[in-house]
């Protein structure tokens, strides 16, 4: 059975001849046209309309590939290095398809696909004081605080939390409220804590009248960039502060504290959503980080009541 096509006529019939010219042999061409198919036919949309979050995560369904031994590295970084031509090039012609105003980014520029001796150490990671710190300098903004939190506590990704729906909380027969995510028919579970789900709560209940269908969208109802998120992080957390986290730094961080905590290599991939071979990046960090697991519940998340500053939930 094929393969449904979901490129558009536009990128079909227009751009990929185009771009198919600056390609040397018949190989090439066929290589980068199967990506093209097969990152379009798993995401359901046409390339043009790629978001970074749809980057990363059909890059996550490779490395989760790779881990099951269906697809190598090296494979992988050629595939991201040959999506980064085609955007690209869009860019640098968007005026020849009259899209300047549509295509104005590239969403591979920020895929990551840590290398498999990138390992962390404790300077990589916030300890729990400063995941305290953190936390307090993002209450003058209650989008912020909300979202690192959920980053802290649950351990998603800044393009999963940026993309997060209302349709996409689940509660089970006991009263447990999660998040459900669902790739190709694979099912993810995050459950949600107690003081997160207050803060969630409280973040709808106080939010301004909006038919979005994000939880953090904005002003015209649509996702929040990951861009964006980093500019707001960077107004209140600025990279001159010493130390400076990135948000990768502060989810690698939720990451080895549900190590150090207890939990198996294989529940902390599973519960944030990795290929399992990546674990082997925090092998060195869990011994430097050691702490009772008891100490992981002074990372205090107060209520939105409690917090200063906010204004109207939109970003």
């Amino acid at each position: 059975m094929a393969m449904e096509n979901y490129l558009s006529p536009l990128f079909e019939n227009e751009i990929w001849p185009m771009f198919a010219k600056s390609l040397n042999t018949a190989k090439s061409k066929s290589d980068y046209f199967a990506i093209l198919r097969d990152i379009s036919g798993y995401l359901k949309k046409d390339f043009l309309s790629f978001t970074d979050a749809d980057a990363q995560s059909y890059f996550n369904h490779l490395l989760m590939l790779s881990a099951n031994g269906k697809q190598s590295i090296k494979t992988i970084k050629v595939k991201l290095a040959r999506m980064n031509s085609v955007s690209n090039f869009l860019l640098r012609n968007s005026y020849l398809f009259e899209l300047q105003q549509s295509y104005t980014s590239n969403p591979f520029q920020r895929v990551s696909l840590p290398e498999m001796d990138d390992y962390l150490t404790a300077r990589n990671v916030p300890d729990i004081d400063e995941l305290n710190e953190i936390l307090h300098k993002a209450e003058g903004n209650h989008t912020l605080y909300l979202i690192l939190s959920i980053m802290i506590r649950c351990g998603l990704s800044a393009g999963e939390i940026c993309t997060l729906k209302y349709e996409d909380f689940i509660q089970d027969s006991n009263g447990n409220v999660g998040i459900e995510y669902c790739y190709r028919n694979v099912k993810r579970y995050i459950k949600i804590p107690e003081d997160i789900l207050t803060l969630i709560q409280e973040y709808i209940g106080d939010m301004t009248v909006s038919h979005s269908a994000y939880l953090f969208h904005n002003k015209r109802g649509n996702p929040l960039r990951i861009r964006d998120l980093e500019r707001l992080y960077l107004k209140y957390l600025p990279a001159e502060d010493t130390p400076h986290y990135t948000l990768s730094d502060i989810r690698n961080g939720s990451a080895a504290y549900m190590l150090v905590c207890g939990a198996s290599t294989g529940e902390v991939a599973r519960y944030i959503g990795i290929a399992p071979e990546w674990m082997r990046r925090f092998d060195k960090i869990v011994p430097e980080l050691y702490v009772a697991a008891v100490d992981y519940t002074n990372i205090r998340v107060k209520p939105l009541s409690e917090v200063t500053g906010g204004g109207k939930r939109r970003v």
